[in-house]
């Protein structure tokens, strides 16, 4: 679907026969995808973009400016072009425990190589921990969305607190209880082999566990299935406060009684609908620097913790808990940076 959205960029050039309109079109295509831009509506926004640049003449650059800008346009002022958000399916949060798994394992042996580690005792918290703490990112993913979508953005996030917390006392008590228990000794690379393993399963699972087909419309929904529709859809785009989607709850609610009509016949799908509200990018930019931030106390905590009692070393734990720190924190002041720009 991708390559079919890209390969349209090269047409550009049979509108005027201009190398520089097929960049503007590859750049174009291209934020397109990144940007999940359902790829029926991508390609037909780019074939009446080449269809105007042939029959004007002029620059893509000239009608329709910068291509970040024009994709940025197709949401706000046209037919919404990208795909309403959903609950993420069981079948995708397992895929990407398995996923991250992957990653946690490679993350692992690049500590280890730092400090030189070229041998590992494996125990079983070391051989479960990164399959481990991938699922219970992605259960309290799952609880986030579920809960957003049905309440608003405070109730997912205690909802998703009251989860984290008890998960983390489990695998705490886990890996305390079972660090001792030692599998085998053998070589750090062997990290990679867990790697490898948990991508193939996610490759299999992919295959024997088919993706859901496609929702389809119901004709005439409700105005009360509607309205939860509608309140879901933009709770869980994360770029507005529950007052504004309450706002426009309200607000829509009005329209469609002064209209006297059904709100679906009124105003379309729900989620479309929902489409045409901007996002509000200092909340999502907020939100995101506060998750970050939350999420750097754990490792400040614990480097402060293994400092205090053992003293500062080059090695495992501390430049574990350094690494994260240096991670999250990063992320959390460019995000905090975001907020005071958007400001």
């Amino acid at each position: 679907m991708a390559d079919r959205v890209l390969d349209l960029a090269d047409d550009f050039l049979t509108a005027r026969g201009v190398p520089d309109d097929v960049e503007w079109a590859r750049t174009a295509a291209a934020r397109l995808v990144l940007e999940d831009v359902r790829p029926d509506l991508a390609r037909r926004a780019l074939t009446a973009a080449r269809e105007q640049v042939a029959a004007t003449g002029e620059s893509p650059a000239d009608l329709f400016g910068e291509p970040v800008e024009w994709v940025r346009e197709q949401r706000e002022d046209g037919e919404p072009v990208t795909e309403p958000p959903r609950a993420t399916p069981a079948r995708e949060l397992a895929m990407a425990s398995l996923l991250g798994a992957a990653w946690i394992a490679v993350l692992i042996l690049v500590v280890s190589l730092l400090q030189r580690e070229w041998r590992q005792t494996y125990t079983w918290p070391l051989l479960l921990a990164p399959l481990l703490l991938a699922t219970a990112g992605q259960l309290v993913r799952a609880v986030y969305e579920r809960v957003g979508r049905a309440r608003s953005q405070r109730a997912a996030v205690v909802a998703a607190g009251l989860v984290l917390v008890p998960a983390a006392v489990v695998l705490a008590l886990f890996f305390l209880g079972t660090r001792d228990a030692v599998v085998v000794e053998a070589s750090s690379l062997w990290l990679l082999v867990s790697a490898a393993v948990h991508v193939a399963l996610c490759v299999l699972l992919a295959r024997l566990w088919p993706a859901p087909a496609p929702r389809t419309a119901v004709a005439e929904p409700g105005d009360a299935a509607w309205f939860a529709e509608l309140g879901a859809t933009l709770r869980q785009r994360g770029d507005m406060t529950d007052r504004r989607v309450e706002q426009i709850l309200a607000e829509t609610r009005a329209h469609a009684q002064d209209a006297g009509t059904p709100v679906a016949a009124e105003f379309g799908p729900a989620a479309e609908y929902a489409a045409r509200f901007p996002a509000d990018e200092p909340v999502a930019a907020r939100r995101r620097a506060w998750f970050f931030s939350a999420l750097s106390v754990v490792p400040a905590a614990l480097l402060v913790g293994y400092t205090l009692e053992e003293g500062w070393r080059w090695g495992s734990p501390h430049l574990s808990a350094l690494l994260w720190l240096l991670l999250a924190g990063g992320t959390a002041v460019a995000s905090w940076r975001q907020v005071l720009r958007a400001r």
